[in-house]
């Protein structure tokens, strides 16, 4: 879950700013397909030795088909290399 999402309402009633992996009709196609995440916010947990601008528990935006899936525990872990990650939000001290 992105974090820093804003849902909105306007006047009108249209909902902006909501992310939806739902099926969909493609007009290419005519096939259903699925709307596919390819920006993601996650939390950094660990960092290697090498690592030089990020610590654990930072939020990053990362491309998610760049990122390494790795099943650990039934969870969703991936990892990616520093040069890889789009932005990263620093907490202030």
């Amino acid at each position: 879950q992105n974090p820093y999402r804003a849902i909105e309402k306007t006047k009108s009633g249209i909902v902006v700013g909501m992310e939806s992996t739902k099926m969909f009709k493609s007009n290419e196609t005519g096939e259903m397909e699925r709307n596919d995440e390819v920006v993601a916010c996650a939390k950094v947990i660990a960092v290697g030795p090498k690592c030089q601008n990020l610590e654990g528990g930072e939020d990053v935006y990362v491309i998610k088909h760049i990122a390494t899936p790795i099943p650990y525990r039934k969870m969703q872990y991936y990892v990616i290399n520093e040069q890889n990650i789009i932005c990263y939000l620093k907490k202030k001290n």
